[in-house]
């Protein structure tokens, strides 16, 4: 299964990264394991004597992502530590971030990868809103993360983006209102 992970480079050389995993991805063994490495960028326009102008920036300077399918493979079971080798291989690049050299890089949780899409451009935010629950005022919910775990609720507000509610507790049979996002709450 194909995920994000983020590569840690030396500032300035993101490009150049980029393009050599592509090189190598078209003449090694890693065109099946490794897929599109990209530089995040953000494009803004800015008026300089009287004419607008479009400039591109690194969203994240010093860092590369790219898709890597490290599911099992029967054959070999520490291959993932030979694509690693590789990739670590470069000149520039220092780690995969999170973890030391010699560890199992980490990827990226899907909130991260939808908000990095996001920020990219790649997908709109409203393309994620099927993806969200629906949820109600006045609903009960049970609490499936955070402070409040196991405990149950009621719905009293709901955030215009529908990213966060309040919800109410009954703590020492007192109902407390507890702000969280939708990703902490199920429906009972």
């Amino acid at each position: 299964m194909k995920n994000y992970y983020i590569l840690k480079v030396t500032s300035g050389t993101e490009y150049q990264v980029v393009d050599y995993l592509n090189k190598i991805i078209k003449n090694t063994y890693l065109e099946k394991y490794v897929f599109n490495p990209v530089v995040p960028e953000s494009k803004t326009e800015k008026k300089i004597k009287g004419k607008k102008r479009e400039f591109t920036s690194r969203l994240y300077p010093g860092y590369v992502f790219v898709e890597i399918d490290f599911s099992d493979n029967p054959d070999d079971e520490n291959y993932w530590k030979k694509i690693v080798k590789e990739i670590l291989s470069i000149s520039s690049v220092s780690a995969f971030l999170g973890v030391k050299r010699t560890d199992r890089p980490i990827p990226l949780s899907k909130a991260e990868v939808k908000s990095y899409l996001i920020n990219i451009g790649q997908i709109k935010e409203s393309e994620t809103e099927e993806t969200k629950s629906v949820f109600n005022k006045e609903e009960e919910v049970n609490i499936i993360a955070g402070g409040f775990k196991g405990c149950t609720g009621v719905i009293k507000e709901i955030d215009k983006d529908k990213t966060k509610v309040i919800v109410e507790v009954k703590i020492f049979d007192r109902p407390t209102p507890v702000e969280l996002t939708i990703e902490q709450i199920e429906k009972k």
